[in-house]
This record gives structure tokens, C-alpha cells and sequence, in this order.
């Protein structure tokens, strides 16, 4: 799952296929395109924490972009609520 970072083109990009694009300081931005369910929820998770912990500068904000997600199973709630409450134990607003 790719980061995105603001480009010269207006809206978000990812970073990997636009490396000129302007980064946030403080702000990881994902963005999901399926349903969150029980088999990916923990991949999205553990994605978040990896690139949280490899950041170069302090992260303040995570920000899912996920406007085409059409499903959230209670799995994938749980495991969001779970995440929510370790990013906002490190001061991390999700």
C-alpha cells in the first residue's frame, strides 16, 4: 500500500511513483481500495505501524483515505479501534 504525498498536480500522489512530491512534516496519508475484512485488516495495520516506525521526522497525524472502502467487517473495526488507541497512546491522532 502506497504513501501519498501533495504533487504539483493538485491532490495526493503516491510517493513511490512521484518522489517530487511535496511531503507533510507530521502527516502519513494511506490510501485503501477494497473492503477492510478480517483477512486484510491486520496487513493495513502492521503497514501503518512499519512506516510509522521507519519515518524519517515525527509523525503527529495518520490519515486513511478510504472513500472507495464499500465494507468494514467487525474484524477490521476492531482492529481499527485497536490501532486508534495505540497511535493516540504516542501521541498519534488516526
Amino acid at each position: 500500500m502506497p504513501c501519498y504525498a501533495a504533487s504539483t498536480a493538485r491532490g495526493y500522489h503516491d510517493i513511490v511513483r512521484h518522489p517530487e512530491a511535496h511531503r507533510i512534516p507530521g502527516l502519513v496519508l494511506f490510501r485503501w481500495d477494497a473492503p477492510l475484512f478480517f483477512a486484510d485488516a491486520q496487513i493495513i495495520r502492521d503497514h501503518v505501524l512499519r512506516t510509522l516506525s521507519q519515518a524519517s521526522t515525527p509523525t503527529w497525524w495518520v490519515v486513511i483515505a478510504a472513500e472507495p472502502v464499500t465494507d468494514v467487517d467487525v474484524t477490521a473495526a476492531e482492529t481499527f479501534a485497536e490501532l486508534h488507541n495505540a497511535l493516540s497512546e504516542c501521541g498519534i491522532e488516526l
